[in-house]
């Protein structure tokens, strides 16, 4: 499913032109990216002699994919990776190398080394704000739907909801849950519940799903700063 997380939610936004491109070195930053590395592990790490370079516009670059299914999807599901956020692997690479966002997918976007160097050094991008708080009015009716698909299935322990927003561009509806990675399903089975949900329950907003045993910023707010709709 695409988009699986506030990463590849904001990818989207940035390439349709919903929210601007700093949007996205700001998803990066805290996000995790996954880095297909080659079989033979020969190289030092830190001068990017273990990681895949391309080349785009004379220019290198390294190939980083925004989940683990947009890194089966480009074949390379079954090689030795790593990862790790986009702010801990600037801070590994030469300053000469960007990254390159899912290369081959339609999503595919570079991200220019000069961007890049903005996240080394625990510097924060500053210049887009992601605002998080709960919807108003609450979604109710689309709640409602969501707790009896989660019920359908032993793939979800807990759900929570959140909207965020990144500065000016449309609210996005957040629904973490908090998976039984034992069942081999849980994906499918939310995504179901979730495409269920908003058919009979429209909402305004799009719906992102957040695996919430995932670190990331926004799932630590919800973990922190939200009380579970749903819980198994």
């Amino acid at each position: 499913m695409f988009p699986a997380n506030t990463l590849e939610t904001t990818l989207l936004h940035v390439r349709r032109g919903e929210s601007p491109p700093e949007a996205l070195l700001a998803a990066l930053a805290d996000h995790p990216v996954w880095v297909p590395l080659p079989s033979d592990p020969s190289g030092s790490a830190g001068g990017g002699g273990q990681l895949p370079i391309t080349t785009i516009g004379g220019e290198p670059y390294v190939i980083v994919y925004t989940s683990a299914e947009q890194l089966a999807k480009a074949g390379a599901g079954n090689r030795r990776q790593i990862r790790l956020t986009g702010r801990q692997l600037a801070d590994r690479i030469p300053a000469e190398l960007g990254f390159v966002v899912n290369p081959g997918s339609a999503t595919a976007v570079p991200v220019a080394a000069e961007r890049i160097g903005r996240l080394r050094g625990h510097r924060r991008d500053t210049s887009s704000r992601i605002l998080l708080g709960v919807p108003r009015p609450e979604p109710y009716h689309l709640l409602d739907a969501l707790i009896g698909g989660f019920r359908a299935s032993s793939g979800v322990i807990e759900a929570r909801r959140a909207l965020r927003s990144i500065d000016d561009g449309p609210g996005t509806l957040m629904i973490g849950v908090r998976p039984d990675r034992r069942v081999p399903t849980w994906q499918r089975d939310v995504r179901a519940a979730v495409d269920y949900a908003s058919r009979v329950s429209p909402v305004p907003n799009d719906i992102e799903v957040l695996p919430l045993d995932e670190q990331s910023s926004v799932a630590t707010w919800m973990l922190t700063r939200t009380q579970a709709f749903y819980h198994r």
